[in-house]
């Protein structure tokens, strides 16, 4: 039995009561209806219009009472109504948070176990205060619309002012909707980005927007986007449109528009920055192409540290003839973290007789680099290469000799994957011991490490990876080691000790997020029991937003008896 006096009301009350009494200008019934309260002190008609999924409905309320206690302070300068406004402004900011804090993923949850219809969702995504809010929760819940219920996302998306949203909304739309409508919205979309004044913005959009018409209108809308490209002014912005439509655009044309944008990265007082968006056109490079960008890369003027990583990023891409090329002019850069790493980039794509040589050299190089820090960080990927291309002793050896705890637990932990079954068992126990460092500037990478290791550790090792991280200092780079190792620890047969490590940790926050991550490992009813502790950690948190998230996320997990009363717990604390 309900305690809200208004939950006899009808729907038809529910949508015309208040305009009724507006009309026969029964303004002090009207606030007082408003201002009703159940017996748990919740606001009456709100409860009655959530539990009806009529949101939308109540905050047209709020805003009607809202114009009216404006005008009677206009007329009567009484404090009674000003109050009144900011009551009003209070509630309907109360409702604007709950958007704020509901994620579009949460809504789904919310909808597929029925704690909210989705006309309620959708008066959610209508009110949010930010269009890429409605824009995201709109695109989330359309699978989940009746035909009726499309109308009206159809007419929030219609009423977004940005045409880029607009045109993202009515395309996700289109998908659901048979024809003649499908192309009538995706007509409106490409309508909306022309709209847009950015010559550089409204060509990165019609290029996404074409992948969505048939072959014979896709291309005309590739072609409208690069004339779009190649209209705009700023040089940085015009390589950057150019080099995100080039690749789609049919050859000879695709070849032509990449090399356009080549001479721009080439050119960019911001080379430094934009070297890897060479890279990222390698594989759409045509063979001539690929000989004059590396002719390019050839130019002494240009420093070794930014042609280095340019030339193992066209390593994979360029013919074999080409690849002796790089070769030689990976052996004739003159510094030796350039050679060291352009070597040790090129050494897989090579002959298995010369790719041992080549590591070699990149060993060579990379030891005889001057400065410690980088000497050291540069045998990290060398390490991975040797054990990649069959050579696991020599690999071993290498991470071994690096000085610096921190980047020889790094090396180790990235060689394991690699290692046979007669090594790895000696790899994982120098990775734990280098990563077991001491020294309080190394905790957070200490951390990282000693959770990236969770894969690979046996049960005693894990028990001793979990006592290291209880040590540091940082609370939160603690509980991000342990969301890691714990649920190893749970599949090693140690689930209740598991438990009760993450139970010991003191933030409520941390607490609920580890035991989040740690329940899946779990078999019931210790499952059961680490969610009802989790939820009392989520409770704790004195951040509402917070709090809520984590509840919400929570709530996914829990079983269908509990699940509904948690997701609403989540909204209304």
């Amino acid at each position: 039995m309900t305690d809200n006096p208004l939950a006899v009301l009808s729907e038809y009350d529910l949508r015309h009561l208040t305009a009724h009494l507006a009309i026969a200008g029964r303004f002090v019934e009207l606030h007082r209806l408003l201002a009703l309260e159940t017996h748990t002190r919740r606001n009456a008609w709100y409860e009655t219009h959530d539990n009806a999924g009529d949101v939308r409905d109540f905050l047209q309320d709020i805003d009607r009472a809202w114009h009216l206690a404006e005008q009677a302070f206009l007329i009567e300068q009484s404090p009674v109504y000003l109050g009144l406004q900011c009551r009003y402004a209070l509630i309907t900011a109360s409702i604007n948070s709950i958007t704020d804090r509901v994620t579009a993923a949460h809504m789904v949850a919310l909808v597929e176990n029925e704690v909210w219809p989705t006309r309620h969702v959708l008066a959610y995504a209508h009110q949010a205060p930010h269009e890429e809010q409605r824009l995201e929760v709109l695109t989330a819940i359309v699978p989940y619309l009746s035909n009726q219920e499309l109308q009206q996302a159809l007419a929030t998306t219609r009423s977004l002012s940005d045409p880029k949203n607009r045109a993202q909304g009515l395309v996700t739309l289109a998908r659901y909707v048979a024809e003649p409508l499908h192309n009538q919205f995706l007509q409106e979309a490409l309508d909306a980005v022309r709209t847009v004044q950015s010559s550089g913005d409204r060509a990165l959009i019609l290029e996404w927007l074409a992948k969505f018409f048939p072959p014979p209108i896709r291309a005309e809308v590739s072609l409208e986007a690069l004339a779009a490209a190649r209209a705009t002014e700023d040089t940085e912005e015009r390589m950057k449109v150019l080099r995100w439509v080039g690749p789609s655009l049919p050859n000879p044309l695709r070849q032509e528009v990449l090399r356009e944008a080549l001479q721009l990265i080439w050119a960019s007082k911001l080379f430094y920055d934009h070297k890897k968006y060479i890279i990222e056109l390698a594989p759409y490079l045509s063979e001539s192409l690929l000989q004059e960008t590396v002719a390019t890369l050839r130019e002494p003027h240009r420093s070794e540290v930014y042609r280095a990583p340019i030339l193992v990023g066209l390593a994979p891409h360029v013919p074999k003839d080409m690849l002796q090329s790089l070769l030689r002019m990976a052996r004739e850069f003159q510094y030796n973290g350039a050679r060291a790493e352009a070597l040790q980039g090129l050494a897989p794509f090579l002959p298995q007789t010369l790719s041992k040589e080549v590591l070699n050299e990149a060993l060579t190089a990379a030891q005889a680099i001057k400065d410690k820090e980088i000497r050291q960080w540069s045998l990290r990927p060398i390490v991975r290469q040797y054990a990649r291309l069959g050579f696991p002793e020599e690999a071993l050896a290498i991470a071994l000799s690096i000085r610096r705890r921190r980047y020889r637990a790094e090396a180790l932990k990235a060689l394991i994957p690699d290692l046979p079954d007669s090594l790895q068992a000696e790899g994982i126990r120098q990775a734990l011991k280098a990563a077991n460092s001491p020294w309080p500037w190394h905790r957070e990478a200490r951390a990282e490490n000693l959770a990236d290791l969770a894969p690979f550790l046996p049960l005693p090792w894990l028990r001793r990876a979990v006592a290291a991280v209880r040590s540091i200092r940082s609370e939160d780079e603690r509980a991000m080691a342990l969301s890691q190792l714990l649920p190893r620890v749970a599949d090693e047969g140690e689930a209740e000790e598991a438990v009760a490590a993450a139970r010991g940790i003191k933030s409520g926050y941390y607490r609920a997020t580890v035991l989040e991550r740690l329940i899946p490992h779990l078999t019931e009813p210790l499952g059961y029991e680490a969610m009802q502790h989790a939820v009392a950690a989520a409770m704790m948190i004195k951040d509402e937003d917070e709090r809520a998230g984590v509840l919400l996320d929570l709530a996914i997990k829990l079983p269908d008896a509990t699940r509904n009363e948690t997701l609403r717990q989540s909204l209304y604390i």
